[in-house]
């Protein structure tokens, strides 16, 4: 395994990384390239996850960095690995659990999180989803404070982007990535040297959202409009990085990867639609009819048994 060579790095400030995903695996790689990463505490990876993102403790083996991986009932316990690592400061960016406040108060610098939205909207889980679901037309990603509450400390630093309508939650979270690490590069040594101001956070005027399961991918054109199940399907993409969307219909679970709002409505060709139903139009187009009238074309989608 390839290890890289302990050059001299900008700031010798020793940092405790907490992290997962793409998003936190770009905040690592910049951390190790440019400060005394100390640890990096991260997740045990399940078969997929390897394929879909870069992996923090991939890139700590190649540091010599330990690795740590608590389950969540093991953090409590944790305290005592963190003060041995005698950090100044914590740095978490997707990590999944609560960090109990007995090692978020042990670094002298502070401990931040990098968030995937703009607070105080869309504080708690899958952010990046539920502002899709939700049908938001801008996002961004925030730098703040940990605190006990989740998602409720002072803002550090923010950066907003557009949601474009047909946008998915794999395009965004690209899009996320250079705002994410652009905040990190101006914060951390702003922090170190005492110069970075700090905004309050007031998490009454924001919302709060908790986790996603596989479950809240159903569709039910009887409640929800074309729109909402268009915003659904495209919070809940790429498979296999999210489960996708379903629909069942005629003992078959549809699993929906593209839809089309935008399309010509086959008003045409059916009449007295039912809602509820899908339709197969010129033997090949599937459109379904959805609450309020309205349609949605289907057009990517697998099959499996009910």
């Amino acid at each position: 395994m390839k290890h890289y060579k302990m050059s001299k790095k900008p700031y010798t400030t020793k940092i405790l990384f907490f992290g997962y995903s793409q998003l936190g695996y770009d905040a690592f790689q910049y951390l190790c390239e440019n400060f005394n990463v100390v640890g990096a505490v991260t997740h045990h990876t399940n078969k997929e996850e390897p394929d879909l993102f870069d992996l923090v403790e991939d890139h700590a083996n190649t540091w010599g960095i330990p690795v740590f991986k608590p389950e969540l009932s093991d953090l409590k316990f944790f305290a005592e690995t963190v003060k041995n690592l005698d950090p100044d400061m914590i740095i978490s960016v997707y990590y999944r659990h609560m960090i109990p406040m007995g090692i978020l108060n042990i670094p002298q610098l502070g401990s931040y999180n990098m968030h995937g939205s703009f607070l105080p909207y869309f504080r708690g889980c899958a952010p990046i989803n539920w502002a899709i679901i939700k049908g938001e037309k801008t996002t961004g990603v925030s730098l703040h404070e940990m605190v006990e509450k989740p998602d409720a400390g002072g803002i550090i630093d923010q950066r907003s982007c557009c949601i474009g309508k047909n946008e998915t939650a794999g395009e965004l979270l690209e899009k996320m990535r250079p705002l994410s690490l652009s905040i990190l590069k101006t914060a951390i040594p702003n922090i170190i040297e005492g110069t970075q101001t700090k905004t309050f956070l007031d998490i009454k005027k924001g919302s709060y959202f908790g986790r996603r399961k596989p479950e809240d991918g159903r569709i039910n054109p009887l409640h929800q409009t074309a729109q909402e199940v268009h915003n659904l399907v495209r919070a809940l993409q790429p498979w296999p990085q999210y489960p996708p969307a379903f629909l069942e219909t005629k003992g078959q679970k549809l699993l929906i990867h593209q839809t089309d709002i935008g399309a010509e409505q086959p008003n045409f060709y059916i009449s007295n639609p039912i809602v509820g139903t899908l339709y197969t139009i010129q033997k090949h187009d599937s459109w379904l009819y959805c609450k309020d009238n309205s349609w949605i074309k289907i057009c990517k989608f697998a099959t499996q048994e009910a």
